[in-house]
């Protein structure tokens, strides 16, 4: 357990750099450039999310859970839906958001790169080995980071911005992917593995992220009919607190994912226990320390890091973290359906939820611009944990 609590350290640390560095991205932008290209930044995040999500399948937490991978079929997979992605996304740019063509493409880019990082790192991760990816991940934020910061200081242009970022990013993963496959022993994976069963096995994975991802992002697609763009750029910033939870579970729970496979072959009795019981605590304790620092500070907080403008929204940021205990717990119940192979209905659920939200976000955003936003995604993410819970719960009891 100690080891375990050493390795998490390890990778919260670097996790909490990279998680960081999109903020302070974020802030620079605001403070910088203004709300207007912090919306046209987070709108083009908003759209390229889904994509990158549906096209990642989650293959990363497949090669750190499965018995049977095959390096060779994994990597051109990976290739091939980085490809695909990209070329999808500039046939959406082009016909729907043309004047966003340009920061659409670099963003795309940058999860593509991404992307393909977190397939690096899977390999290290199967043997229980963080600490050469977590290092390699606080290198490349922090350098990252300072390029973005000389080059947006200096030239005020959040393209040439991007594209240095893109331009350091490439270069780095050559020495990034060599190393990485090395401490992995990535070359010894040779089990038989068609390219067929791989894409059918990890379609649904990549359907249900990208809908939940779109579905999360339809208020601000509605922000910006209704509204403006530069009301989206207001609810991303104010958003960024469950942004931050959600790149902090993702971290978590992949690192958690081989000791809760474990555990869940050899006593489900006791994994359902701390499922159910202890992880939801921690949940809700993290989220009333959230609450507790909000109400105290969080105008103060958006004061401080964005401009006065936004922190006028301080009730949205106190509505938001009562949203983080639903999304800790929805990441740590995807973990268990992952385990468990019970990802076939979730698709079906996240349209229903979709569909809810999109009705809300036309009924409520109208009228409440912001607040309407987020009370849909409070709705949203609650409904999500709902079926997750459901998914996991109902099936197992009649097995039983």
């Amino acid at each position: 357990m100690k080891a375990l609590f050493g390795k998490l350290s390890v990778v919260l640390l670097a996790n909490i750099t990279n998680t960081l560095t999109k903020l302070m991205i974020v802030i620079l932008i605001t403070k910088i450039l203004g709300s207007r290209q912090l919306g046209e930044y987070t709108l083009a995040l908003a759209i390229t999310a889904p994509l990158s999500l549906l096209f990642n399948m989650k293959l990363r937490a497949y090669l750190v859970s499965s018995d049977n991978i095959n390096f060779y079929i994994s990597s051109k997979f990976r290739t091939l839906t980085s490809i695909l992605s990209l070329i999808i996304c500039e046939i959406i740019a082009l016909i729907f958001y043309k004047d966003l063509f340009l920061i659409i493409t670099l963003v795309m880019i940058l999860k593509v790169l991404d992307i393909n990082s977190e397939f690096y790192q899977a390999f290290p991760n199967k043997l229980k080995k963080f600490k050469e990816s977590s290092i390699l991940l606080i290198i490349k934020s922090i350098i990252s980071l300072l390029l973005f910061t000389l080059v947006i200081t200096y030239t005020e242009n959040l393209y040439f911005s991007l594209i240095i970022q893109i331009i350091f990013t490439f270069i780095f993963q050559f020495f990034e992917r060599n190393y990485l496959y090395k401490a992995g022993n990535a070359f010894s994976y040779k089990n038989n593995v068609s390219f067929k069963n791989l894409f059918i096995s990890l379609l649904p994975l990549g359907i249900v992220q990208a809908i939940y991802t779109y579905s999360a992002n339809i208020p601000k697609f509605a922000l910006e009919k209704f509204y403006s763009i530069e009301l989206v750029g207001i609810l991303s910033a104010l958003l960024y607190i469950i942004t931050i939870v959600n790149l902090l579970m993702n971290t978590i729970s992949q690192t958690f994912l081989p000791y809760m496979k474990k555990l869940y072959k050899n006593d489900k009795k006791k994994f359902n226990k701390y499922l159910h019981i202890y992880l939801n605590l921690i949940a809700l304790a993290i989220g009333l320390i959230f609450l507790i620092l909000n109400s105290i500070l969080g105008e103060s907080i958006l004061q401080i890091l964005f401009n006065n403008k936004i922190s006028e929204f301080k009730n949205v940021l106190l509505i938001m973290t009562i949203v983080i205990p639903s999304s800790i717990s929805s990441w740590i119940y995807d973990s268990a359906l992952l385990l468990k192979g019970s990802v076939k209905f979730q698709p079906l659920f996240l349209i229903i939820s979709s569909l809810i939200t999109y009705i809300l976000s036309l009924i409520l955003i109208p009228p409440y611009g912001v607040y309407g936003a987020a009370y849909v995604l409070g709705v949203f993410h609650l409904l999500n944990l709902v079926f997750k819970i459901a998914y996991y719960t109902i099936p197992s009891s009649r097995s039983e």
